[in-house]
């Protein structure tokens, strides 16, 4: 059984990566700026389209002390090399030759998005292709901010509520008698 992805609200893990300049490239280096870590693949259709919408973000978030990393899944530097030439990339491209960061990320399908906080907390994530458009939208309203102090069952609600089943789950969770219903109901306001 694959693990789930890393949680909203966690930690983001910590990494050292090479650059296709040859360069060691610190995750520690980016302490007190938004991070947009984008991972990616030359072979991966939706990464291919979404590059261009982080180019324009890049450009856009240059004053705002967001930084755009897109980190390549375990391909050669050959090959990033090759797709970089045809597909001008105006952000960070780090090499994660062996997929160890990846792994640390829980990184199943391509592309995924993390925002990440100044302080180092995961903020959101997007699984498939991303949009300019979503990714102002999530950085301006979430990226910038901490997530309130909060209990796991608030955090829980939180982000269920932006899953498209969230009235399926919360009838089957919140029917009277239900344990959860109990427990929540003790712990917090019903949302």
């Amino acid at each position: 059984m694959s693990s789930p992805p890393l949680r909203v609200g966690g930690p983001a893990p910590s990494f050292e990566l090479e650059t296709l300049s040859g360069e060691i490239f610190k995750s520690s280096d980016l302490k007190n700026k938004a991070v947009i870590l984008n991972f990616w693949a030359t072979w991966c259709v939706p990464c291919i389209k979404e590059m261009p919408e982080l180019n324009k973000a890049h450009a856009s978030f240059k004053e705002n002390d967001v930084e755009i990393i897109a980190i390549n899944f375990a391909e050669t530097r050959s090959k990033v090399d090759k797709f970089v030439s045809k597909h001008p990339i105006n952000f960070p491209v780090l090499l994660d030759k062996y997929g160890n960061v990846s792994q640390d990320y829980r990184v199943r399908n391509l592309p995924v998005t993390y925002f990440i906080s100044p302080d180092g907390i995961i903020m959101d994530t997007v699984f498939g292709g991303i949009t300019q458009q979503l990714i102002k939208k999530i950085s301006s309203n979430e990226i910038k901010q901490p997530p309130p102090k909060s209990n796991k069952v608030e955090i829980f609600f939180k982000v269920l509520k932006h899953c498209s089943a969230f009235r399926f789950f919360r009838q089957l969770l919140l029917k009277p008698g239900n344990f959860f219903f109990r427990k929540f109901k003790m712990e917090t306001k019903i949302v």
